[in-house]
Parts: structure tokens; sequence; C-alpha cells
């Protein structure tokens, strides 16, 4: 060892202690380096001494942190080798993979169709101000969620496409609809076609590359027509339908059960359009026509073969009326009926002997009265009328004779007059000229503070309906009814409804007609609801003043008993509850 070196030692191993060691010179002093002080000759000898042996112990160095560094290396490709599949076998047994694919489906429906598949604008892609897909977005996330996916046709067989595209959508929209084309499989495809810039055309160029691009999609879409099981028209130019734009003039629509006409014809060209709507008349499975009906250059619709007219409406009054009874096997009937006053419309005889829902949007009830003389349904069970325009306090007694006239069947009624101010005995007449109600359902307008007292429509019919400790034969007003539905607009309801309420309630409970004689006459009346709107005077809500604490305990009980009563409170603002 060199005169005034010392002895370093590296341990390389806590456990068995293993070192690097070395004899090492003290450091040269900073004023020893920074002055011209020159070593002796000794001093040279072992300075060399000591660089020489130093070399060799920094080679020695780097051989030990390069094997050193190669087993952290290891350590770390093994530990992200065990971290993956502990990852990878904590997924396996996660409670999430074990849910039945069932279930998965179920919830990702909820996903992609929150709507519920029912409904009209239930639709799993939507081509709009954005692309929409989630479905596609779920098969993505892991080869378990794509497998499950793939495997439910209805997350992809459902289409929404507005004409003018958005322009840049982050999507190609022609590759997503080849996409979910393909993984719709055979299934029936449902298709909903919009126009947004249908009445904003004006040679813009943007307006038409979106269109075109649309277009390309909506042909993309037609060429499967054969799989079409519900095609929906909202609002969109026949334009659409032109051979020259359209180019697929050879189709047919063997699975088509529903379609909504909302097809406008203006200004186009009707012989270039009728490859289509001889396809539609020729749909052998068409029985569902929704929407306005077609215009009579291109009406091939199979009205003998449909079941169901929805919110069936035109202008020409009298045609609309020509063609209801050629519906001969029709279930349902929805239609609106509002001819101007000046407008002489003679209604025709029409004999519907299949038909059980009936439904009649109008102006009044009077022109309702004047459609349903002329309608033989002998089997119709369930009837709505709205009347939208106001008329006198009122119902007339022409209105309720029409009404007995389907006395004998009907089951469920539901009147629309939020337009209407209905005298004290309005409702009460209705339900003693239809005594075989179980369900009725009545949106009235309560006229506020232009009454001189509370509610007085809805007071006297729950003065009615409350059946007396001892009755007299006929006295019992709907003695079938299970379910009320009241709903008054701009009301003056008070405490004392309330009252009349749970008392009505409480003489048509099973507890009170099983005591009585009374239980073999009454049906038990098990769902209430009773809503309201007020003027909106204030922030404060009013119902907590209405309904006393006895009040809800009285609610209680006839909960217990099996009635469910319902009281709602809302606002009105510009017509509108809140």
């Amino acid at each position: 060892m060199s005169e005034g070196a010392c002895i370093e030692r590296t341990v390389i191993c806590d456990k068995c202690q293993a070192s690097v060691e070395y004899s090492c010179l003290p450091s040269a002093s900073n004023d020893a380096l920074r002055s011209d002080y020159a070593p002796s000759a000794v001093e040279v000898t072992r300075a060399r001494a000591f660089i020489k042996e130093g070399k060799e112990m920094l080679k020695l160095y780097d051989r030990e942190l390069e094997r050193i560094r190669g087993v952290q290396e290891k350590l770390e490709t093994d530990r992200a080798s065990l971290q993956q599949r502990i990852e990878e076998h904590t997924a396996m047994i996660s409670p999430l993979r074990r849910i039945p694919a069932e279930v998965m489906q179920r919830i990702f429906s909820l996903v992609c169709l929150p709507e519920g598949e029912e409904e009209m604008l239930a639709l799993a892609l939507r081509i709009q101000s954005e692309i929409r897909a989630p479905a596609y977005q779920i098969s993505l996330t892991s080869s378990h969620w794509r497998n499950i996916v793939l495997n439910y046709p209805l997350l992809w067989r459902s289409f929404s496409l507005d004409l003018l595209m958005p322009w840049k959508t982050g999507m190609d929209p022609k590759a997503i609809v080849a996409i979910y084309l393909k993984n719709a499989g055979t299934s029936p495809l449902k298709i909903v076609i919009t126009d947004s810039g249908k009445n904003h055309w004006d040679g813009n160029i943007d307006y038409k590359a979106t269109f075109d691009t649309g277009m390309a999609v909506f042909r993309m879409l037609l060429a499967h027509a054969d799989q079409f099981g519900e095609l929906i028209f909202l609002d969109v130019s026949g334009s659409i339908l032109l051979k020259r734009i359209t180019g697929t003039p050879n189709i047919n629509f063997p699975l088509l059960h529903t379609f909504y006409a909302g097809v406008d014809m203006e200004d186009v060209p009707f012989e270039s359009t009728l490859w289509f709507w001889r396809a539609i008349g020729a749909a052998p499975r068409l029985k569902h026509l929704q929407g306005p009906l077609v215009v009579p250059e291109v009406d091939t619709m199979p009205y003998n073969q449909l079941t169901s007219l929805d919110d069936l409406y035109d202008d020409d009054h009298p045609r609309l009326l020509r063609v209801i009874p050629k519906c001969r096997n029709l279930e349902r009937l929805s239609f609106r009926w509002s001819p101007p006053s000046d407008e002489n419309v003679a209604p025709i005889p029409c004999e519907l002997k299949c038909l059980r829902e009936l439904s009649i949007r109008s102006t009044t009830p009077e022109f309702c009265r004047g459609v349903l003389n002329n309608f033989h349904a002998p089997n119709l069970t369930s009837m709505s009328l709205s009347a939208l325009f106001q008329m006198p306090h009122e119902i007339s007694q022409s209105f309720l004779s029409t009404l007995r006239r389907f006395s004998d069947t009907l089951r469920d009624f539901t009147l629309n007059i939020v337009n209407i101010y209905p005298n004290d005995t309005s409702m009460t007449d209705i339900l003693a000229a239809l005594p075989n109600l179980s369900y009725f359902s009545a949106l009235l307008s309560g006229g506020g503070d232009e009454q001189e007292k509370a509610s007085p429509c809805i007071s006297h019919l729950l003065a009615s309906l409350t059946i007396p400790s001892d009755p007299s034969p006929g006295q019992v007003v709907a003695p079938k009814l299970t379910k009320l539905f009241l709903h008054e607009n701009n009301t003056s309801v008070d405490s004392d409804v309330i009252d009349r309420l749970l008392t009505m309630l409480e003489s048509r409970s099973q507890s009170t007609l099983a005591s009585s004689e009374m239980g073999s006459r009454v049906a038990t009346l098990h769902e209430v609801e009773f809503t309201y709107w007020k003027p909106r005077t204030g922030w404060e809500r009013s119902l907590p003043d209405l309904v006393t604490p006895g009040d809800y305990e009285r609610i209680r009980a006839l909960e217990a008993d099996g009635t469910t009563c319902t009281l709602e409170e809302r606002w009105e603002f510009d017509g509108v509850g809140i």
C-alpha cells in the first residue's frame, strides 16, 4: 500500500458482504491544485501507482455496474410480466366478467337505445349534427365486450340519417354505416330519414356537398331495402326519390311493416318517383301507416291490409274521410280532424268492425261528434279525444248522446280539453254516459281566478264518484272504474278539493267496499293521479299548505289498502308546466 493511502471498500451484496476494495490516496487539496506546487519524485511515483491501480478498479466497477444493470433490467421485465399476469387474472375473476352475456346485452341496449327500442326515434346509429355510434365505441373497449355487442344485432340495426350531413364529423359516415349494416346481419332494419336543410336550400356549395354525402349514405341504406322493417321519412323532400338522384329504382320491401310518409311532394315530378311508391304499395307485410296522407298522384298505399293509421292528417278533409273506410281491418286509428268552419264536409258512414283504439284531435268536441256519429265500431274499447280551441263551458247533450253509442264496449276514455272551461257537471255527465269505463283520464282547464269557487268541475266529479253509505239503485257513477287520472290547468284548487279526493278514494277502497254490500257491485279504485298547474305568482309551492299531515296519513293508509294516490303540483309558465 502506498504511503498515505487508505483502503476504500464498496459492499455490493448486503447478504454475503461481497465487496470491491482498493487503496486510495487522499484528495489533492484545492490550494495545491491552484498553486504552482511541484510534487516530489516520491509523490509522483505514488500518484502514478494509484492512477494505474485506479483505472483497473474503474474497469471492475464498470463490469459490476453492467452486471447490476442487467439484473435490474431482468427484474423490471419480470416485474412487468408479473404485473400483466396479475391484471389478466384479476380481470378473469372480476365480478363484471361473471355477469351473464344476456344481462350485459341489456345494459348495452340501455346505453345504445336509452329511449327503448319501441320508440320511433330509438336508434342505434345517429348521423346528424354529429355521429353517435355507441355500439361501435363499446366494441373498441375490449374483446369480451366486442364479442357481446357483435352478437346482439339489436344494437346495430337502426339508423337515423340527416341528409344535411355534418361536413366535418371525425368519422367516415359511409364506413361507419357499412360496419353497422354488417353487424346487423339479416335483422330487420329501422331507418329514419330527415333533412334539416330542406327549407334552407339557396344553392350554397357547402350545403350541396354535405347533401351529396348524405344522399350517398341514403343510397347505401336503400340497397338493403329488402331488410327494411320500418321506414320513416320526417319532412323530407320527395326529390330524394327521383330516379336521377337515387339511381336504384328496382327495389322491394318484403319485410316492411311500418311506414311514416312525411314526404313533401310539392314541385316534385310524380312520375319519376312512382318506382318508390309502387314498391311501398306492394309491400306484403305493411300494416302500420303513419303521418300525412300521400298525395293522390302517388297514393298506392295498400289500405285494405293496414291494421293501424297513426297521426293521419290531410288538408283535403273529404279525402281523409274517403280513405278511412278503405281500411276495413283497422285495429287502431289516430287522426287529426280540423276542417275550417266554412268548409262543408259531409261525414261518410264508416264501418270498422276490427277497430279497438280510436284517437281524434280536433278543434272542438262538436267537430269530433260529427265524425263519431258516422263511425260504426262495435268492438271499440279505447277512445281519446283532444279539442284544441276554446268553446262554451258546457259539454253538449248531443256530444253525450254520441258517446253513449260506444258505452257497451268502451273501457278506456281520455279527454284533453285544456283550452276549455267545462261547467260543474261536465265530467260527471261523461262518466254517467260511459258506465263501463275502467280507465278515465281528463286534462282540463281550471279557469283560475275566473271561477267563483275552487275547481268546480273537479269538485263535482269527486263528489259524484264518492259512494254514499247507503246508495240508492243507479246512484253509483262509474262502478267499474279502477284508474282515474285528472289534470287541471290554471287551477284554483284548495284544501277542500284534496279532502274530497281522499274521501272519494276511501269510499272506493278495497276495505270499505268489502265491509259493505257494494263490494260485488263496485270495483276497487286502485290508482288515482291528480296533477295541476298553478299560475306562477311566486316561487313558493302551495302543496304543503293544501295537504295536511293528516292527509298524508290517509294517503299512506290507502296505499296499504291497495290504492295508490299521487298528488303533483307544478307551476305554469308560458303554457308549460315545470
